[in-house]
C-alpha cells in the first residue's frame, strides 16, 4: 500500500529531524535551574497555577497546589522569568543563574481580577500569552471548571463566546462554532494536543470521549487551525488538558445526586516523589434520564504521570479511558404534538449507543539554552456500537465502527534573539487501521413506539487506513515590543485504503463502492499580526486558511449517490480582526469580527420522497460574525462574565438538483445569535465558596434549506452554589433550567417527517458534596 512507503520516508525524516535536534542542543550553552514559590501579596496565600516562563527561551511551568514551581533549562548568566496568573498582575523578576545549580527565587503577585495576558497553549502547542495571538480563542480555566463541575460539555463550552453545545440527552452532542449546528467534521478535538479521534474516523460526539469534569483547562480556538492540525480544524479547536500532578499528598473526592435517578461520584489522588509525579482521576456517573427508557451510565479514567529525567528533559504520560452506554441513544427527536404535550416521550426505545474509547500518550521534551526537541507518542482505540434512532423510520440499521490508531507528533523549536523570535518545525504521522459493519434490520412497533427488530441482510462490510505525513513550520516575532507576526505553514499528506468484503453496488439505496485508495495533499497557510496599543489594549488581524479530507463515511458509505469516493475536500478562508483589554484591571472585554469561507463542502441533501440522504460536494457557504466577551468585576468577591455572537450564514452555492436551487438561503440551524452571562458572588463569608447566576439564551434559526420553518429559540436560567462546612469540605448546589422552560437542543424538518425537536431537560435539582484532602484542600 501507498502509505507503508510514504510511512518509511516519514520514519527516515523523523530520524534525520531528531539527530539534528540533538546535534544543536547538545551544542548549547551551560544551564541552571530555577525554584521557588509564587503567593499571594499581604496573606501570602498560594497563588495556584501561575505561569512561571524563561524569556530567554520560553520555557514555562506552572506552580502546583503549594504555590512552588521548578523551571529547568534557563541558560547561565543574568535572566528574566516572567509570571503571569489568570486573576492576578504579571510581573517579571531577574535571576542570577549559575551553571548546574539551583537559584531560589519567590514572587509575590498582587491580585488584578482581569487580565490581558491570560496564557494560552492551543494556538502554538506551547505556552503564550493571548495578547500575543493571532486568532480568537477562549479559555475556561481550572477554577471555572471547579465551579461548574460540568454534567456535559455543554456546561463549559458555552462560556466562551461563539462556541456552542447541544446537550442531546445522556452524553452525545452537536456543536455549533462559526458553524451551524452540526454533526459535519468541521473540529478537532485534543487532549493535551493529542487529537482524541483520527481524522479518517471522525465522530461529531467526540468530547465524551474526555474526562471533562476533571480537566484542568479547556482551550475554543475559533474558526480555523489546519495550519497547525491539520485537517478537521475548520470551525473550530477544542482542546482540554488534564490536571499535573500535585507537589505533596491529596486526593478530592464528589459525590452527587439529582433528579431522574442522576448520580456521580468524581475521586481524585495525587503525589510527588522526588522524580516522580502521579496522579489518577475517576468518574463514575449514571442517569436514569428525564426521557423515558433513555438512561446512560459513564466510566472514565485518566492517570497521569510526569517525570523529570534530568535537569533539561521530562517525560510526561498519559493513560485515559471512557465507556459509555446509552440504551435508548438519550431517547430521540420527537414529533411536534409530543413536544408540545408529552417531551419526555421515547418513540426509539430499541436504539442504542455503546462506547468505548482508551488513548495513551509519552511526551517526551527536552530543552537546552534556546532550543527545544518534543515527541508524543501515541496510542488510540475506538470502538463504537450504535443503532440510530433518526433512522428506524427511513432506513433501519445497526452499526459496529471499530480503529485503531498509531501515532506521532514531532517538534522543534529555536529561539532566534536576533530576531526577537521563535521558529518551530515539526511533522505529524499517524496510521489508523479500522472497519464498519452495518446491516439493515426489520423493527417492529407497538403503539408506535420501536420495541425489537430482527437483523437482515449486511450492506456494508469494509477494512480502511487512514494514514497521515504532514510536516509544518511557523515562525512567531516581536517587533518593537509591541508587533507580534504570525506564520504558519503545513503540508497535509492524508490518504485511505479502502477493501470492500462486500460485491459492488452500482444501484439502489446503499450503493457499494469498489475496493480502492485514495489521497490528498494541501499546503495550508496562516498569516497574523497582534499590535500592543497600550499596556492594557491590545488589537489584531489574521487570515487563517483551512481543509478538511472527507471521513471513512462520507467516502466508502455510498448511499444512493452516484459516487462519493470522488469527494473533494472542503476548502476554507478565515479573514478576523479584533480588539482585546481592559480598563483599571476591573473591565476586561474582546471584540472579533470575521468572515469565514468555505468552497467545496460537503453537504446532505435529504430525497423528500423516501427521506435518504446523499452527501456532495455542493458548492460554496459564507459564514460572517460579531463575537463579544465581557468579563466586569466590581470588587474582588462579585463577578459578571457574559459572552454573545451574531452570525450570518448563507449558501452562496447550492444546486443539489436541476430543480433546487438555494443559493442565498440562510443555512439551516445556523443561530442568529447566541450568549450567556453569569454573575458570581464569593464573599469571605464563604471562603472557598460561591453564590452564581447563569442566564443562557439561544437566538432563533432556519429549520430547512428553503427557509419556511423556523425554530424561536429559547432562554435558560440556571442557579450554583457553594457552602464551606468544615475545612476541605464543601456543600455543592446546582438548579438547571430554573424557570422550567420548555425548549428544544436541536431540531429538524423535511418533508418525509415534517417538525422534529430533541426535547431539553426541565427543571433539575442537584445536591453534592465535595471533600479535599491534603495538597488538594481548598482553604
Amino acid at each position: 500500500m501507498r502509505w507503508t512507503s510514504i510511512a518509511r520516508r516519514v520514519v527516515a525524516g523523523v530520524m534525520s529531524l531528531y539527530w539534528l535536534s540533538s546535534g544543536a542542543l547538545g551544542a548549547q550553552a551551560p544551564t541552571g535551574t530555577v525554584v521557588g514559590r509564587v503567593v499571594e501579596a499581604g496573606s501570602g496565600r498560594a497563588v495556584v497555577g501561575a505561569s512561571i516562563r524563561a524569556l530567554a527561551t520560553g520555557r514555562s511551568v506552572e506552580s502546583d497546589a503549594e504555590g512552588r514551581y521548578r523551571l529547568t533549562g534557563v541558560p547561565a548568566g543574568t535572566q528574566e522569568i516572567a509570571i503571569r496568573a489568570i486573576g492576578w498582575g504579571a510581573t517579571r523578576v531577574t535571576v542570577r543563574v549559575t551553571a548546574g545549580a539551583e537559584v531560589t527565587r519567590d514572587v509575590v503577585l498582587e491580585a488584578e481580577p482581569v487580565s490581558l495576558d491570560d496564557l494560552v497553549v492551543s494556538v502554538s502547542r506551547e505556552a503564550q500569552t493571548r495578547s500575543e495571538t493571532a486568532a480568537s480563542i477562549g479559555v475556561v480555566d481550572e477554577e471555572a471548571l471547579r465551579r461548574a463541575r460540568p454534567h456535559h460539555p455543554a456546561d463549559v463550552v458555552q462560556q466562551v463566546a461563539g462556541a456552542w453545545v447541544a446537550n442531546l440527552s445522556g452524553e452525545g452532542h452537536f456543536t455549533a462554532i462559526r458553524q451551524p449546528i452540526t454533526t459535519k467534521p468541521v473540529y478537532a478535538y485534543l487532549e493535551d494536543g493529542v487529537p482524541i479521534r483520527s481524522t479518517g474516523f471522525f465522530n461529531h460526539n467526540a468530547l465524551y470521549e474526555i474526562n471533562i469534569p476533571q480537566a484542568a483547562r479547556i482551550e475554543v480556538i475559533k474558526g480555523p487551525g489546519s495550519a497547525l492540525y491539520g485537517s478537521d480544524a475548520i470551525g473550530g479547536v477544542v482542546s482540554s488538558f488534564t490536571r499535573a500532578p500535585t507537589a505533596g499528598a491529596g486526593g478530592e473526592l464528589f459525590l452527587e445526586g439529582g433528579r431522574f435517578g442522576y448520580l456521580r461520584a468524581l475521586g481524585s489522588a495525587s503525589n510527588t516523589w522526588g522524580r516522580n509525579g502521579l496522579r489518577a482521576d475517576l468518574n463514575l456517573t449514571h442517569s436514569d434520564s428525564y426521557r423515558d427508557q433513555a438512561p446512560y451510565s459513564r466510566q472514565s479514567g485518566t492517570v497521569r504521570w510526569d517525570h523529570a529525567v534530568g535537569p533539561t528533559t521530562s517525560l510526561k504520560t498519559v493513560v485515559a479511558l471512557s465507556h459509555i452506554d446509552q440504551p435508548g441513544d438519550g431517547g430521540g427527536e420527537v414529533t411536534q404534538a409530543d413536544f408540545d404535550t408529552d417531551p419526555t416521550k421515547n418513540s426509539t426505545p430499541v436504539a442504542f449507543r455503546r462506547v468505548f474509547a482508551l488513548r495513551a500518550s509519552s511526551t517526551l521534551e527536552r530543552q537546552e539554552g534556546l532550543s527545544l526537541f518534543a515527541a508524543t507518542l501515541y496510542g488510540r482505540r475506538n470502538e463504537l456500537d450504535l443503532l440510530p434512532s433518526w433512522q428506524l423510520s427511513f432506513d433501519p440499521q445497526v452499526w459496529e465502527s471499530r480503529n485503531s490508531s498509531l501515532g506521532l507528533l514531532t517538534r522543534f523549536r529555536r529561539t532566534i534573539p536576533a530576531l526577537n523570535a521563535n521558529l518551530s518545525v515539526g511533522l505529524d504521522l499517524e496510521v489508523s487501521p479500522g472497519s464498519r459493519l452495518e446491516q439493515q434490520i426489520v423493527p417492529t412497533q407497538d403503539a408506535g413506539r420501536y420495541v425489537s427488530y430482527t437483523t437482515g441482510e449486511v450492506q456494508y462490510d469494509y477494512d480502511v487506513t487512514f494514514w497521515q505525513a504532514s510536516p509544518y513550520a511557523q515562525l512567531n516575532a516581536t517587533v518593537a515590543d509591541r508587533l507580534h507576526l504570525d506564520f504558519g505553514l503545513r503540508l497535509d499528506n492524508v490518504g485511505f485504503s479502502y477493501e470492500t468484503a462486500l460485491a459492488p453496488v452500482q444501484t439502489g439505496a446503499h450503493r457499494v463502492p469498489g475496493s480502492t485508495s485514495v489521497d490528498y495533499r494541501r499546503l495550508t497557510p496562516k498569516l497574523g499580526a497582534t499590535l500592543d496599543l497600550s499596556s492594557s489594549l491590545n488589537a489584531f488581524v489574521s487570515y487563517r486558511a483551512a481543509f478538511r479530507a472527507p471521513s471513512e463515511s462520507q467516502l466508502f458509505r455510498q448511499g444512493q449517490a452516484v459516487s462519493t469516493v470522488d469527494l473533494a475536500p472542503v476548502k476554507a478562508d478565515n479573514y478576523e480582526a479584533g480588539l482585546r483589554g481592559n480598563v483599571a484591571g476591573r473591565v476586561g472585554f474582546d471584540v472579533t469580527l470575521y468572515q469565514l469561507d468555505i468552497t467545496d463542502d460537503i453537504l446532505t441533501f435529504l430525497d423528500p420522497a423516501n427521506g435518504l440522504r446523499t452527501a456532495t460536494n455542493a458548492g460554496a457557504t459564507r459564514h460572517r460574525g460579531v463575537e463579544l466577551g465581557l468579563s466586569v468585576r466590581p470588587t474582588t468577591a462579585f463577578r459578571v462574565d457574559g459572552s454573545w455572537a451574531y452570525t450570518d450564514q448563507e449558501y452562496r452555492e447550492w444546486r443539489p438538483s436541476t430543480t433546487v436551487d438555494y443559493s442565498g438561503q440562510t443555512i439551516e440551524l445556523a443561530p442568529s445569535n447566541m450568549g450567556r452571562i453569569g454573575a458570581t458572588w464569593t464573599p469571605a463569608l464563604l471562603r472557598s465558596g460561591y453564590l452564581s447566576a447563569e442566564w443562557v439564551h439561544m437566538g432563533h434559526y432556519w429549520m430547512n434549506p428553503d427557509n419556511t420553518e423556523r425554530y424561536d429559540g429559547y432562554d435558560l436560567f440556571n442557579l450554583s452554589a457553594a457552602v464551606p462546612v468544615v475545612t476541605g469540605l464543601q456543600l455543592v448546589g446546582r438548579l438547571q433550567n430554573a424557570g422550567n422552560a420548555r425548549y428544544a437542543e436541536s431540531t429538524s424538518y423535511n418533508a418525509f417527517q415534517g417538525r422534529r425537536y430533541r426535547p431539553g431537560q426541565p427543571r433539575t435539582l442537584y445536591l453534592g458534596a465535595q471533600y479535599f484532602l491534603g495538597a488538594a484542600r481548598l482553604d
